[in-house]
């Protein structure tokens, strides 16, 4: 700061003895308060957000890698089976199969915290229809639906994913 400019701070404060410069403690503590307040109207809402765009993540995942498997199915003019440990699982590791040969694995832990479940803990795609073993053993009677949410949280709205007893597979949409 030059001198003049000290200067021309120092005669406004000796024109001006009672003068403010700053903040005062009451006001600090107000603007204080009033962050605190936005900012628990804010959390939970931006939590819910955070969780439900994880489970909708989750849901395009599945529904890619059915998709995946349908088309692999068609091209390869045989059975593809998509495969997870249990019914319960379908967010965790799934394996994508053409008779002996892994197609694609996805490794569990992508979606820790997602929950989705189905009727079924396989599903091959064959050339034309879906069925839960083999080809040979023609077509599903019903369908599965995968329900994809967000584990502990029931204020995360769920999604779900249908397959036709056709093999096709619509994309993820609010559950009712």
């Amino acid at each position: 700061m030059s001198v003049l400019a000290q200067l021309g701070v120092a005669a406004f404060y000796r024109r001006h003895p009672k003068a403010q410069v700053g903040f005062t403690l009451v006001e600090m503590l107000v603007v204080v308060a009033l962050l605190a307040v936005f900012a628990a109207i804010a959390v939970p809402s931006f939590t819910r957000l955070t969780r439900g765009n994880q489970a909708l993540a989750a849901a395009n995942e599945i529904y890619s890698v059915l998709q995946y498997a349908r088309s692999e199915a068609l091209t390869r003019g045989r059975g593809v089976t998509v495969a997870v440990s249990s019914a319960s699982t379908w967010a965790g590791e799934i394996t994508v199969k053409a008779g002996s040969e892994t197609l694609r694995h996805y490794a569990a832990g992508n979606f820790a915290d997602v929950s989705a479940s189905s009727s079924l803990a396989t599903l091959t795609f064959c050339p034309g229809f879906i069925t839960s073993s083999t080809c040979s053993n023609g077509v599903l009677s019903s369908p599965p639906t995968i329900t994809v949410g967000y584990a502990n949280d029931s204020s995360v709205t769920t999604r779900t994913i249908k397959v036709l007893a056709s093999g096709q597979i619509s994309r993820p949409t609010l559950s009712q």
